[in-house]
This record gives C-alpha cells, structure tokens and sequence, in this order.
C-alpha cells in the first residue's frame, strides 16, 4: 500500500542508537498455544526479512515492506487495524516520519487521532488499553524500539479484546523484527562507508577532507557534515569541506559536497570554537533549546542564522587534535532533537581519527617540501662545511710537518736565546693550531666498532629506561619482551644508539596522538642459532606507504623543523654496514608501525 502522510506534529526523539544488549526475538518468547492461535506465516516473513531492496529504499517500498511483515505476524481474523510509522535512519527519508497502514478501519483516520500521537510523542513502553469508546476493542501499541535507545518510530493494533493478550504479542514480535532489520542496514551502512573511506590520502587536504566528510554523512544518516581546518598559529577556522543530503541539497540549490559558504569561527566563540578550545567532544540533542544550551555551559551558537535555515537541531562536534594541538573540527548535523547517541559517537570519532592522520600526513609532507628547499637554499654552505672538514685535514697534515722544522730550529737555537724566545712561541701557535684541526676532523671520522658479546635482553631493558626518562609511563606503556639467555655478538653501545633512534621516533609520534587509548611501545627479541631478531613496536599514526622507502634516507624527516633526518639513516647504517644485518619496517596507516633488525649471532 502506498504510504500515508505522517502525523502532524513529529515526537521529540526520533533516531535510534543501536544498543550493546540488542537481543533477538524468537519463538520462545510465545508458547505453543500462542503460536497456535496467532497463526504466523514464518515463510512470508523469512522472504521479507531477506528482501534488502525494499528495506533501503525508503518511500512506498519501504512502508509496503513494513506493512507485508506486520500482516504476516498476525492473525488478520482477529484484528481491525494496523499500521505504524517508520523514521529511516538513512538513505533518501532519513528522518522523515513514514506512515504505513496494513489495514484500515472504517471511520477512524490514524493521522489524526490525538491518542495515538500523544502515545507516539510520549511513550515508551507497549500498552494495550480500550479503543475510544468501544468496549469491545481494545487499542495495542509498541515503539519501535528493539535494540535502539530511544523509539525510531511505532506499530499499532486495533483488535477484539479477548485476544488482545495474543496480538499484542504478535505485534511486539512483528514489531522487534523490523526494528532489527533496521538495525542490520544501518549498521551494514556504517561498515560500508567506512571501508569506502580512503585509509590514507594521495590527493589535497581539501579533496581528501570532502571525501571523509561525505562517507561520514552516509554513515550516519544525517543532514550534513562540515570540516574546518585550524592553521598553525592562527585563531580562526576555516571551511575546507562540507556534505550534504541529497534532499537538503537539491531544496537548498547547493552541490552535494561542495562548500557555498564559508563559516570562519573564532577558538572559543560558539559550539564549534569552544570544541577547539577544550579539545572535548561535544553532543548536542536540540541546539534550539537554550535552556539546554545554558545548563551545558555552552556559548551561543556561531552561525544561529544557519541553524534556522537548515533546521539543524542535534550537533556532534569532535575535535581533531594532534601533539596536544588542534587541527581542526568535524561536526554532523540532524534535523531533529536527540538524533546521536554512543554508537554514533563512537563512528564520529573513527572518521575524525582518519581526518586527524590525513591531515598529520599531508603537513608531514609539507613540510619536507619546505626541509627540501631549505637545503637546497644551504647546500652551498653544507658544500662549503665540507670543503672546510678537507681542507683541515691537510692543513693538520701541514701544520704536523710545520711544528716538527720548528722544534728542529729551537734545538739549533740553543746558543742563540734572541732566536729561540720568537720560535718557541710559534711552536706554541702551531700545536694549537694542530690541535683545533685534529678536533674538528676527527668529529667527522666514523667511530670504530668494538664487537663483545652482549645480553640482548638487558641491552633492551637499558633501551627501555632510556625512553621511560621522557615519558610519563601512566601515558605511554613501555614493555621488554625477551628470553634471559638471548645473546649476540655486537657493538653494544652502537646498537644502543640504533634502537633508541627508532624509539625515540615511536615515542614523538605516540606523544602527539591525544585521543588514542592504551598507547604503547614493545621491546621484543628471539634467536635462532645463526641470527637474532629485535622488533620494536607501536600503536601510533604509522606510516603512509609511500613514506616506507624513504625514512631511511638522510635528511627525511616528518618531524618539521624538530627533526634533521639522521636518526633512523644512522640506524640502517649501523645494523647494515656495521653488523652485517638487516633492517626493515612494516606499518598499517592509522593504526602501527614494526621495525625490524635482525643480525649474525657470532661475527664471521
């Protein structure tokens, strides 16, 4: 049947938000007797629980679909009227109140009936209570609530009173089996979107964050979605992108996710400014409400005009922090109170995780371009430090020669004191002279190795303490993983060097990622009779997987101006060239990054 107008006036809590507890209904909730005298038709209902098309269309098909289940987990012979609404939790009526009607009774318009719609604004539970006037009937009505913290809409009965124990059975079972069918798509919905999402960006911050913004959206069924940027050492946010709904779109004349405002907002001023500032979540149920507004401490709102213009009433706001700084906000908008509860949340903050590496990443490589081209502005200079470094050391060479001729000549000037003071005095030059050369030319010359056997396992327990010294262990969890007996022969100190090069790595990056829980590094190590294997690990941003090949070489960085480029170059020198081993790395964006060094257990 086609679908009806919905009520005139639309409840307060609209969306549902899927419990952790959500339970299926079965036959064991009926006994034998029920079962009997409802006379469900389980094949229709197995054949319409399978039917996704209509479930996710919205419109006539979705209502049609609803009224073909009710009809099929009751008895028709012993009701004279069902029917419901439905609020879509997506897709193109998410939010809108659909009336569907299985069968109808002659005389009374649902619609309309001020009953019903106070039940629907105000109630929570089933209830099974006498039909207007009629003594006879009886009027069962259950919210559509199963697995959901508040009611995404509500199925209705009017049936003969000596049966309506029965059918208000029928009606919870019907009524639970389409809630969790909505459940299945909305859920289904949110999986999707975020697979579809891109886990790390090969395009611009804008295009990037347009992209993210719209899966976000879809994922969550609401009206829009918006991303500001927060530039570094500036005050003021800036739209970089924006997603609409279809709907809101086409009534409003504005592309689906291109941005035709610009909403500059000051940190501190309004939802959005006073989420930047505290970097706290913020969750909204009804903007329009001032009283709410107040008792949550909260500044007016930034844009009260579009607030209005869009009927935007439910706001999540989350920040996007990085190093303890803040990047940048995303926040989704609904169009009626109490529209984003946990599970909400929680999707919220799994797409601003990847904004939050997405953005990390592309001024990661910003600022590489910029190191680039400081070194290419410096490399003469770095060419001419070197030319210094060659130079001293033939002018040492020189200098050597020139202070021996000078001790030969004082020797000779014994009989001649008027000659030795002058000479003894450049000799004195010359030495330090000699001196400052060798200092500065040996600063540059390669440390020798020095191979002992090592206990590996305290090597990384040293490691271990090295980093707990720059590091509260109530934030970073620091672990050793490693047999007592494990041993190698290498250069301990270098080694040394090499490890904490990479932890030191692990531990900036796991620093700067405020929102990330459990953060931790591990330390492990396994032998085999010819090699031994150290793993480093940790749960930070990983790395992109375009970066994977080059954080080895020198002068790449990802730290900006913190960072020069040499610490892990100078790893992969030691393990390799020094300890005749191998060094690699494994990384998932977002989620870890694995170093791995593995070297002979006994020098050749």
């Amino acid at each position: 049947m086609a679908s009806k107008a919905p009520p005139t006036t639309c409840p307060q809590n609209l969306a549902g938000v899927v419990c952790k507890d959500a339970r299926l209904p079965g036959r064991n909730l009926l006994s034998s007797c029920d079962r009997q005298m409802m006379r469900m038709d389980y094949a229709t209902i197995s054949n319409l629980l399978n039917d996704e098309r209509r479930q996710i269309a919205g419109g006539a098909d979705l209502t049609e679909w609803a009224s073909a289940l009710m009809s099929a987990c009751m008895n028709s012979e012993e009701y004279f009227a069902l029917g419901g609404v439905i609020v879509p939790q997506f897709g193109r009526d998410e939010g809108r109140p659909l009336m569907f009607e299985a069968k109808s009774l002659s005389g009374w318009e649902p619609a309309t009936d001020e009953t019903l719609e106070n039940l629907w604004r105000t109630k929570r539970n089933p209830s099974c209570e006498p039909f207007q006037n009629e003594t006879s009937k009886q009027f069962v009505f259950q919210p559509i609530s199963h697995g959901f913290i508040v009611p995404i809409g509500y199925t209705y009965a009017v049936c003969d009173k000596d049966c309506a124990e029965v059918q208000a059975k029928a009606l919870r079972l019907g009524t639970d089996l389409l809630a969790l069918s909505l459940i299945r798509h909305k859920l289904t919905n949110v999986f999707h979107n975020l697979t579809l999402a891109p886990a790390q960006p090969d395009i611009s911050l804008s295009d990037y964050a347009k992209s993210v913004a719209s899966h976000c959206r879809a994922a969550l069924g609401v009206n829009a979605v918006i991303v500001w940027e927060l530039p570094a050492n500036d005050t003021t946010l800036r739209t970089v992108a924006t997603a609409f709904d279809p709907a809101t779109a086409k009534k409003h004349h504005l592309p689906e996710t291109q941005p035709q405002f610009q909403i500059a907002i000051t940190i501190g001023k309004g939802f959005i400014g006073r989420a930047a500032e505290t970097k706290e979540e913020i969750t909204i149920s009804d903007a329009t409400d001032e009283s709410l507004i107040k008792a949550m401490m909260l500044p007016p709102p930034e844009q009260p005009g579009l607030l209005r213009q869009f009927e935007w009433r439910s706001i999540l706001i989350t920040p996007l922090v990085l190093r303890e700084k803040t990047i940048g906000v995303i926040a989704s908008y609904g169009v009626r109170p109490g529209a984003f509860g946990e599970l909400d949340q929680m999707i919220h903050r799994a797409f601003s995780e990847r904004l939050t590496s997405a953005f990390a990443n592309i001024y990661r490589i910003s600022e590489l371009t910029e190191l680039e081209q400081r070194l290419q502005k410096e490399a003469p200079a770095i060419e001419a430090g070197w030319e210094a470094i060659s130079v001293a050391h033939d002018l040492r060479d020189d200098l050597w020669v020139a202070s021996s001729g000078l001790r030969a000549a004082i020797d000779l000037a014994k009989t001649y004191p008027v000659m030795r003071k002058p000479l003894e005095t450049a000799a004195r030059n010359v030495k330090a002279a000699h001196d400052k050369t060798s200092l500065l030319t040996r600063s540059s010359a390669n440390k020798q190795p020095y191979f002992s056997i090592t206990d590996v396992h305290q090597l990384l327990q040293r490691c271990r303490k090295d980093l707990t010294l720059f590091t509260n262990p109530e934030d970073i969890t620091v672990t050793v993983q490693c047999a007592e007996t494990v041993d190698a022969e290498i250069d301990d100190e270098l080694m040394r060097r090499a490890l904490n090069n990479v932890l030191s790595n692990a531990l900036y990056f796991l620093k700067g990622m405020t929102h990330r829980p459990n953060k931790a590094i591990k330390l492990s190590a396994t032998a085999t009779d010819e090699t031994v294997t150290i793993v480093c690990e940790d749960n930070g941003p990983g790395i992109a997987e375009e970066n994977l090949s080059e954080i080895f070489k020198f002068y790449y960085t990802t730290k900006g101006d913190k960072g020069l480029g040499f610490g892990l170059a100078i790893t992969k020198n030691i393990v390799e060239n020094i300890h005749d081993g191998q060094l690699s790395v494994a990384s998932q964006w977002g989620q870890w990054t694995k170093f791995r060094i593995t070297v002979p257990h006994k020098r050749r």
